[in-house]
This record gives C-alpha cells, sequence and structure tokens, in this order.
C-alpha cells in the first residue's frame, strides 16, 4: 500500500484493546501488514502477538470442538471429572465454575491434558484443540519464552511482563508488556472436581509429559513474580494457549 496522507498503524495488540501510532510519511511510503489467521472450528477469532522470535496467541483458546469438527467431551458433573483418567484419552472441557456466561470470552475453557492435546503423545508440534497453522507449545518452547524475558530487562519477573493489568487479586496485576494478557483462570481439580483459585493462579498446559499420569504446565501467580513450572495430574483442568509454527 503506498500512503501520502497520514496513516494510523498497529503497533500491538493488549487484552481488549489496540495500540496505534501515526505514521505522516514526507514521501510515498510502502507500509506492509502482516495479519496472521488464528479461527477456531467454533469460529471465535483469537489476537496474536510476537515475542522474540515466538509467534503467540493473545488469548487462551474457548473452543468446544477440535479442528476437525469432533465435540470436545463436555464434563460438568463433579464426579465424572474426578472421575477422569491421567492419562491420554480421557478428554474433557469445562468452563470456570460450569459459567459459560461469565468466564467463556473472560478465561476461555479449561481442558484436560487429553483435550489439550487431542490424545497426541509425540510432544511435539501438537495441534491439539488449537486452529490450524498452531500447537501447543511443548515445555522447550516455553522455557524458550522465558528465557527471552529474562534476557530483555524481566529477569525474575517475567511472569510481571506477561500477566494481565487487571483481573488478578491485589496486588497481582502484571505489566503486561508484550500484551499476552496472562489471567488468573484458577483450574479444575482432578481429586473432587471442584474449581478452584480463580484470580490467584492461572495455569497453562504444555504438551511434554514424563511417566504417567504427569505432564508439565506454566503457571502465574498473584503472589510471584516469575512464570512457575510444574508437573500436573493429566486430568486436571487448565487454560490452553497456542503457538504458530
Amino acid at each position: 500500500m503506498v500512503a501520502e496522507n497520514p496513516l494510523l498503524l498497529f503497533t500491538a495488540f493488549a487484552e481488549n484493546y489496540v495500540a496505534l501510532s501515526t505514521l505522516i510519511p514526507n514521501q510515498s511510503t510502502t507500509v506492509i501488514f502482516n495479519f496472521i489467521a488464528a479461527t477456531d472450528f467454533d469460529g471465535n477469532i483469537y489476537g496474536t502477538l510476537a515475542i522474540g522470535s515466538q509467534t503467540w496467541l493473545s488469548q487462551n483458546i474457548k473452543t468446544t470442538r477440535y479442528p476437525d469438527g469432533t465435540p470436545i467431551p463436555l464434563v460438568t458433573n463433579s464426579t465424572e471429572w474426578a472421575n477422569l483418567g491421567d492419562n491420554n484419552s480421557d478428554a474433557a472441557y469445562c468452563w470456570y465454575n460450569n459459567d459459560e456466561v461469565t468466564f467463556k470470552d473472560i478465561y476461555g475453557a479449561l481442558y484436560t491434558f487429553a483435550a489439550a492435546t487431542h490424545s497426541d503423545s509425540s510432544g511435539a508440534n501438537v495441534q491439539g484443540v488449537c486452529p490450524n497453522g498452531w500447537h501447543l507449545p511443548n515445555d522447550a518452547e516455553w522455557t524458550e519464552l522465558d528465557d527471552y524475558l529474562a534476557a530483555n530487562g524481566f529477569s525474575g519477573a517475567e511472569g510481571i511482563a506477561l500477566k494481565a493489568a487487571n483481573g488478578w487479586f491485589n496486588p497481582g496485576n502484571g505489566t503486561n508488556n508484550y500484551g499476552f494478557s496472562a489471567l488468573p483462570c484458577g483450574y479444575r481439580n482432578y481429586l473432587d472436581g471442584n474449581f478452584e483459585l480463580a484470580t490467584l493462579y492461572g495455569y497453562m498446559w504444555s504438551s511434554t509429559q514424563t511417566t504417567e499420569p504427569f505432564a508439565w504446565n506454566r503457571y502465574f501467580s498473584f503472589s510471584y513474580e516469575y512464570i512457575g513450572r510444574y508437573l500436573a495430574n493429566k486430568s486436571i483442568g487448565f487454560s490452553v494457549r497456542y503457538i504458530k509454527n
């Protein structure tokens, strides 16, 4: 596109806002826009953002179907959720507190590991529930993100840089420097199916598993500045965030 008049340029996507800057060229200028498609089978459209050499979704996934259209089992009953196995086959999703109206567009859905990966145990380029061209980050890709933030002014405060600027239990809000907008979505307990820790913690799956019944995840806390990492039972309900292929 050649522009001879002032232009408003997209510069960043942060939470529900788009940051714009003004370009007033003193001669004909070519401006190249790189629009990245990120739409799931349900038609939900996700914002994207670049952090170092990686491109991430700026929101948690909220689809109810896999990319091929197959429905993901919705499990609302607590006992039924508690009876899910810590494996690569017991797929399920839910909304926090079983309240789709309140939490779908804020927190996204909570998925078991089997649902997040669509039972793909390879640990690399696992598409899972995400749109075509995207995959569930493995443990190494999460570490790459962490290392980039540490090397670019956020050592020890990587979580602060990625957490949303509001929505966390005081004083847990972040600075959201990159528009990642990590939120305290809580989780669904694998033992009793209860919903816990919304406004305090947010957990996200990786595609990397170890010996049964565990897989790696990352978590954000209202009280910690860093990004946490630990092994979780596969039938826990966690949020899902994807990275571009």
